[in-house]
């Protein structure tokens, strides 16, 4: 019981988004799905080796990790962290289409095995097929590896934090994610034909060919950026990157600068790159932040926000073409959730919430049936009731006539005839279009052709929806609406506030102003008690309430 109990519970966790890079050191970021702004962030310096491709001082990552969680007021216990990690190891491979999953991991393990930094590490692999690429006979195959042993450590320190760690992912990831879900380059990925990416970071350059927003190609060279003095880097960049893309032919660039010694906008004019060209800059040349920013967060903060925080961040509010996570399944398996109503649900949950609702609806359904059932087959047994009595009434018409026409018997037995049907009609309308917020308190009908109907309501609309049914049901009926009015208790309840408000109603024809029939809903007035302060009993029969299934006697009919 406690299992399935736990299993409605939804997920109140926040989405933390925690990215590690050597220029900016560790990012801690929170992004609303619902508005699109960054809500939380903060950072804080972290050593980085390069040659190693680790964190250098995992205790630092710890603690810097500790007041992060402090700065942004979210404790661990209520996290779910995603966190990337800079590029280690990246590339694409096509790969038979004999293979299974389980061999396409296998194999492209083999192959990463070669490369320097897994001769003494486990590699940790992690892969996404793009079909946009794939042949007949092969699978194109995107991956990317981590140290088992880093994984490991970072898996260790969020367990003694408290919070539950989702996935870790590589840099590169996290970045196609910011640009799809930001929509910066959303024209070029809607556009026929590929498109490229020139990403320059600090110690290296790579290129990325997508179609739409899945990487069809990608090259990769190391360049000391720092080597170079002032313009140098651009020239270097600028022929290194040229002979690369035009591998990739296309008249669509999307330039991103993550080092604060290049520009994008300027590297872009060196470039001389023909067609459309856009750049973005993620470093001290920015001059606008990516996303919307909350003015929770930190004026110095908003230009080190890096597009691989962000994408670290959303993670899970959607499914995107490159998704990687060196999780292991038995270690953890992000669920695929649905975000209801602020809460983010799994869809087992949302299976059983749905199938308890069902139910309830179907319960409600039935306990509406019996009642209506029940009402509408008291309404049948007085609507055959007057039916067996018209029957009888012609029956003796048709009797009076064969002896004789001394009297006009045809037109009054006419008269009363159609009075029956009238009857009928009205008990038939009744029965069949009251709509739920219309409560019926009175319905008188006599055999000189006056009606009345009174009720209550608190909608007035209802009452003009049960008015013209009741027309339609009766064609020839004269009633119309000879009072609408609101109980306001004397001024205490204001009308134009409450939108719950009690309405009374009366449905009458001209015949129906001579009779005079008191609510059985209404106190009595003083002239209906005697001299001893006691009620008289009345004379006259109660019409009854038609909302509480008993209908009034119908008066006896001449010659009855």
């Amino acid at each position: 019981m406690e299992n399935f109990l736990a299993k409605l519970k939804p997920d109140t966790k926040v989405n933390i988004g925690v990215s590690v890079s050597p220029n900016v050191g560790v990012e801690m970021i929170m992004v609303d799905p619902a508005t699109h702004k960054i809500m939380k962030y903060a950072r804080r310096d972290l050593s980085y080796n390069s040659s190693t491709r680790e964190i250098e001082d995992y205790g630092e990552f710890k603690q810097a990790l500790s007041d992060l969680f402090n700065e942004i007021k979210i404790a661990p216990q209520n996290a779910n962290v995603v966190v990337n990690m800079p590029s280690v190891c990246f590339g694409h491979s096509f790969l038979p289409t004999v293979l299974d999953d389980e061999g396409v991991t296998t194999a492209l393990t083999s192959e990463i095995e070669q490369n320097y930094l897994f001769k003494k590490n486990v590699p940790v692999v992690s892969w996404v097929e793009v079909k946009e690429n794939n042949s007949t006979e092969k699978r194109y195959i995107l991956y990317s590896a981590m140290q088992e042993g880093v994984v490991d450590v970072i898996k260790q320190i969020f367990t003694d934090l408290g919070a539950t760690l989702i996935a870790i992912e590589n840099t590169y990831s996290s970045l196609m994610k910011t640009l799809e879900y930001t929509e910066i380059t959303k024209d070029f990925a809607a556009s026929s034909g590929s498109w490229n990416i020139l990403l320059v970071s600090q110690n290296s350059y790579a290129v990325f060919s997508l179609l739409g927003y899945s990487v069809i190609e990608y090259f990769e060279e190391p360049l000391a950026i720092r080597s170079f003095n002032n313009d140098e880097v651009y020239v270097a960049i600028s022929q290194a990157a040229s002979a690369v893309l035009e591998k990739y032919p296309t008249d669509k660039l999307l330039i991103i600068s993550e080092s604060n010694d290049v520009s994008a906008e300027i590297l872009a004019m060196q470039l001389k790159q023909p067609g459309d060209v856009i750049f973005l800059e993620c470093n001290q040349y920015a001059k606008s932040q990516i996303m919307d920013v909350d003015l929770n967060v930190l004026p110095h903060y908003i230009k080190a926000i890096t597009p691989e925080a962000i994408g670290a961040a959303i993670y899970r509010f959607k499914d995107y073409r490159l998704k990687l996570n060196f999780l292991v399944t038995a270690d953890y398996q992000a669920p695929d959730t649905i975000r209801v109503m602020g809460f983010d649900l799994t869809k087992e949950q949302l299976t059983i919430y749905s199938l308890i609702i069902g139910g309830l609806f179907i319960l409600v359904g039935f306990l509406c049936s019996t009642i209506v059932g029940n009402y509408a087959s008291q309404l049948e047994e007085k609507s055959s009731s007057l039916s067996n009595e018209t029957t009888t009434l012609q029956k003796e018409l048709t009797d009076l006539q064969s002896k004789g026409n001394k009297i006009d018997i045809y037109s009054a037995a006419k008269e009363i005839d159609q009075s029956m049907v009238d009857k009928i009609l009205y008990y038939n309308s009744i029965g069949a279009d009251i709509p739920a917020k219309v409560w019926l308190t009175v319905f008188y009908g006599d055999s000189n052709g006056a009606y009345g109907i009174k009720g209550e309501t608190t909608s007035v609309d209802e009452v003009y929806l049960f008015f013209r049914n009741l027309k339609a049901q009766v064609p020839k009926s004269d009633l119309f609406l000879s009072k609408l009015s609101v109980d306001d208790q004397e001024g205490l309840i204001d009308i134009e506030k409450n939108p719950n408000a009690s309405y009374t109603f009366e449905l009458t024809n001209n015949k129906f102003s001579s009779v005079k029939i008191k609510d059985p809903n209404t106190e009595e007035d003083s002239s209906a008690k005697d001299k001893k302060g006691k009620k008289k009993p009345s004379s006259t029969s109660n019409p009854g309430k038609v909302g509480s299934g008993d209908l009034p006697d119908i008066p006896d009919l001449p010659g009855a």
